[in-house]
């Protein structure tokens, strides 16, 4: 491409581009060939791409079963290497599984956080967790904002499902009963191209595991109505922790600022108590 003054004559086999108030640009005749024969090239270069493709896809689906079998083998190996390394860890046991006819419960002794226990160091400090069907099914977490209170849940979680998908654990020790599920509702989201502000997107969650959750699953809930205003937040919050307690009958970890949920662990004497845990989680030593 050429730019040139406005005054300056130019053939008349040149083609014009554009042009601004004092500059127009034009494009000589070899360079319009050079670039139709760039443009074939490239179009030559695409059908010879599709080609090579669609024929590594025929030789490769000839083998696809051998293929598939020996990923599938190379992934549970290296799950394996991963739990076998793990278990070599100081800190982590195995842990105990309780038999099916037994109360569901989670205890844990000295349990940490997979991820902050690996970068505080010696600065964690390690957490208990005991929660019984037949005892204390449900936590409060309360405290103050950095206090460690969704480490805490988060931590219990993870705990869980490292368990049951047969890794050693970071805990001294660790028995629990097997879970059908874990249902989490945390952070704040949105999904604005679909019409769904975070309020609703909070509530679809929280739905979900209203409807779903039984009395073998565990129930995380991080603050819970924050997408709307405190009173209204406040009465959701109440209402889905008292239906869990009252009617599903989950394990729960419940995380709330508001003060009139810590009242629950009142209201539920005895078999199925509540208890409310005040954070401070993640201080150092």
């Amino acid at each position: 491409m050429l730019c040139l003054s406005t005054d300056v004559k130019v053939p008349s086999n040149w083609i014009k581009v554009n042009s601004t108030k004092k500059t127009i640009r034009y494009h000589p005749p070899k360079v319009v060939t050079a670039l139709d024969k760039l443009s074939l090239a490239e179009e030559e270069l695409t059908v010879a791409c599709r080609a090579a493709w669609n024929s590594f896809l025929r030789d490769f689906s000839k083998h696809y079963a051998e293929f598939q079998a020996a990923v599938q083998a190379l992934a549970a190996l290296d799950c394996l290497h991963s739990f076998a390394i793990l278990s070599r860890n100081k800190g982590y046991v195995r842990p105990v599984f309780v038999d099916d006819h037994e109360p569901v419960q989670i205890q844990i002794c000295s349990g940490r956080h997979l991820v902050l226990k690996t970068t505080l160091q010696d600065n964690f400090v390690p957490n208990d967790t005991n929660m019984h069907a037949d005892g204390e099914n449900c936590q409060i977490v309360t405290g103050p904002n950095m206090g460690g209170k969704s480490c805490y849940i988060r931590q219990v979680a993870l705990i869980a499902i490292m368990a049951q998908v047969g890794s050693f654990v970071p805990a001294s020790s660790a028995k629990l009963h097997v879970l059908d599920r874990i249902y989490t509702r945390m952070g704040a989201s949105d999904s604005i191209q679909q019409g769904r502000s975070t309020f609703l997107e909070e509530l679809s969650e929280t739905s979900h595991i209203l409807h779903s959750c039984t009395e073998h699953s565990l129930v995380v809930i991080d603050e819970l109505g924050r997408g709307t205003s405190t009173h209204d937040g406040m009465a959701i919050a109440h209402a889905t922790l008292y239906y869990l307690l009252k009617q599903k009958r989950s394990m729960v970890l419940f995380v709330t600022h508001y003060p009139k949920i810590a009242s629950l662990a009142t209201e539920f004497p005895g078999s199925g108590s509540v208890s409310r845990v005040t954070s401070d989680l993640t201080r150092c030593k």
